[in-house]
């Protein structure tokens, strides 16, 4: 999954993030809605925004939540 940031504040939340951190991510065009874990992650700062600081494009290499159907005996 690859963003960009607008703000320095959103910068230092990238880089707060840490491998197997489990995040949820909700898509509507492709009903996505679905549960994942960070399996790596990397940025490239490409510029500076006037207002707010560094514009990054930051990637996060995700791995999705096996999802498992319980049955009571």
């Amino acid at each position: 999954m690859t963003f960009y940031t607008r703000s320095d504040d959103e910068v230092q939340k990238f880089l707060a993030i840490d491998c197997n951190t489990r995040v949820s991510i909700s898509e509507t065009q492709t009903a996505l809605d679905s549960d994942f874990f960070i399996q790596g992650w990397e940025f490239e700062i490409i510029g500076n925004n006037d207002e707010s600081g560094l514009i990054v494009k930051e990637t996060l290499y995700l791995f999705q939540q096996e999802q498992h159907t319980y049955i009571p005996a």
